[in-house]
């Protein structure tokens, strides 16, 4: 057997809490000559591997590590294959249970309960470009100072093929990279990666989804988007599992990892060591093996609250160890936590009691665009102050502006439909709010199917209704969508300063209007100015900060684009004689319209 020092130093810090790479030990594993199979279960009497390489019979009994709870056993590679199908089976007192390998690094599929043999240590990366330009950009929190645009994607329901066939891993990197790159996005998050059910449920925890292929299959999943230089972000979930026959609850006989109880609780206890270096060892894993750029943690506000209800300040001790192991293994990849349960703390350096997270995503800023997209139009105008008050403030966090297929589904209407006004307007009005969400501070999270303009709510059984192009209001909204990506990719004034008041001035928000100017740290400036309103507005004069030429560098009412026409073209500022800015330019503010105006040098 292979148990020595290795299996010494990984059980103590395993049982410590402080095993952050206990996928290198735990689960299945390559070895000279055969694989090796360990697994945690200090109640079971009995432990055999079986699978579809011995029948699934009791051919392959696990010695017991003594002291240790663990259990191991080794199989040839002459019985044995990467692909095969395993479990665990159990003696735990009376009962006979049949379990998938919590460190499984594959699964059976979306309707499969066993495990699959494969050890991701041995895949043959070609990304390294990828990788080393990852860790130039983005260490030390160098995310907050460059471009971030994530397309939140559901691989299940992007695009399907023939007969409503979800795409394989394969097939979704061949239609992924080009179109993200001709969109404009610097990543994307596999939202269903991980999910073992519909509702996002989670039973492997260390294996990508089933559904769409092997896990080597998402791994050159990844790798392609790499090469083409697209970023990976995942959504894991460390709140809960699924319960599962197969699964964690009740694993060895137990409540060994939930909290258990007569309710059947699985959520994580997270005052036991050994979950907690579970939980952070797959965080890291992600990392490690399988080159994740992006983790996004969901249902952080639930986690940090006890069994009782209680605020639970140990919970977050745990989430802020999580993020420190992890900046301290991997400072270049970028953690996100969909929940706002402690302000700007949630973003603060662990090192002054913050949780440690890279960005949060800003729901207030959601919620506003929501309400206000939602208001009469003939309302805007005395309303403005919906949008413009959390602006006062936007500079002062490291946040993400998300528009997420949560707030377009179940009853809560598609983006567009949201939009009062007629056919035209609706196209209009999406324009303009997607132009204030791109060039207000803060990174960027957006929905797919957002950018053609779908009626219909978002439907995870159906795929986005790509057949719309074929519509020219459909299909100009996708050019203007494409080209204001472009725009904040080539334009550090709208990135390089998100998190600091000298990146951001708001110069108006009245009658409908707002207009802003953003910097980057050589002083180039961007005006922006959004007309929420159905009102034409010739004339209208527009504070900016420097002398000299203004160039229009995107007009939301460009015909190329659905609109009708309206265009500046380039202007020259002239002394203010009233406002905050000490020069002024005029322009023609199309109704419904943005406009993005770029400063020339004196």
């Amino acid at each position: 057997m292979t148990y020595g020092q290795e299996g010494t130093v990984t059980a103590f810090l395993f049982h410590e809490g402080t095993e952050h790479h206990a996928y290198r030990y735990l689960g299945c594993h390559r070895m000279d000559g055969g694989y090796v199979f360990r697994v945690w279960a200090p109640c079971a009497a009995k432990v055999y591997v079986v699978g579809d390489f011995n029948g699934w019979s009791e051919d392959d009994p696990m010695e017991s590590l003594e002291g240790t709870g663990f259990w191991e056993a080794f199989i040839p590679s002459s019985r044995i294959r990467e692909g095969g199908l395993y479990k665990y089976k159990l003696f735990c007192g009376q009962n006979v249970l049949y379990k998938a390998d919590p460190f499984a690094a594959s699964n059976g599929g979306w309707y499969e309960s066993a495990s699959r043999i494969f050890d991701p240590a041995g895949y043959p990366w070609r990304d390294g470009a990828w990788m080393e330009e990852r860790k130039k950009k983005f260490s030390d929190g160098g995310a907050r100072y460059s471009p971030v645009n994530i397309y939140e994607l559901h691989m299940a329901s992007w695009n399907r093929g023939e007969g409503g066939r979800v795409l394989s891993y394969t097939e979704l990197g061949n239609e992924l990279c080009p179109y993200l790159l001709q969109m404009g996005f610097t990543h994307v998050e596999l939202t269903d990666a991980l999910w073992d059910s519909e509702d996002g449920g989670i039973s492997s925890f260390y294996s990508p989804s089933g559904r769409f292929g092997s896990a080597r299959d998402f791994m050159e999943l990844v790798e392609m988007l790499h090469r083409a230089g697209i970023g990976v972000a995942i959504e894991m979930d460390m709140f809960s599992f699924l319960d599962r026959e197969e699964g964690l609850a009740s694993f060895d006989g137990t409540s060994l990892y939930e909290l258990g109880g007569e309710a059947e609780d699985t959520r994580f206890d997270l005052s036991k060591r050994e979950v907690r270096s579970f939980l952070i060892s797959n965080a890291l894993y992600f990392a490690d093996l399988l080159h994740i750029d992006v983790i996004r943690l969901k249902s952080i506000g639930r986690l940090v609250y006890n069994e009782r209800g209680a605020f639970d300040r140990q919970r977050l001790t745990f989430i802020r160890s999580m993020n420190s192991v992890i900046r301290e293994h991997y400072p270049d990849v970028i953690t996100i936590t969909d929940d706002d349960l402690a302000g700007s703390s949630a973003v603060t350096s662990t090192a002054t009691d913050g949780l440690g997270f890279t960005f949060k995503w800003d729901s207030v800023c959601t919620r506003d665009t929501l309400d206000y997209a939602s208001i009469p139009l003939r309302e805007r105008d005395r309303t403005i102050s919906v949008l413009s008050a959390p602006l006062k403030h936007a500079f002062g966090e490291a946040s993400v502006l998300t528009l997420s297929l949560s707030d377009v589904a179940e009853g809560k209407k598609s983006f567009l439909s949201k939009m009062p006004g007629v056919y035209e307007q609706k196209f209009a009005g999406n324009r303009v709010f997607f132009t204030y969400m791109m060039t207000r501070p803060g990174k960027k999270f957006r929905f797919m199917g957002s950018e053609i303009g779908q009626f219909d709510e978002w439907d995870p059984e159906r795929s986005v209704q790509w057949f719309l192009l074929d519509y020219e209001s459909h299909a100009r909204l996708q050019l203007y969508l494409a080209r204001l990506n472009h725009i904040y990719l080539e334009t550090p004034a709208l990135w390089e300063q998100d998190c600091t008041p000298a990146g951001f001035v708001l110069d108006m928000a009245a009658g409908g209007v707002l207009a802003y100017r953003r910097r980057d740290k050589e002083g180039t400036e961007i005006v922006v100015v959004l007309n929420f309103t159905p009102y034409r507005m010739s004339s209208y004069t527009l504070g900016v900060g420097k002398c000299g030429e203004y160039e229009e560098i995107l007009s939301s009412d460009s015909a190329q684009f659905g609109g009708s026409g309206i265009e500046n073209g380039v202007k020259t500022s002239s002394p203010a004689k009233t406002g905050k800015t000490p020069y002024c330019v005029t322009v023609d503010l199309p109704p419904l319209g943005a406009l993005i105006l770029k400063n020339k040098d004196c």
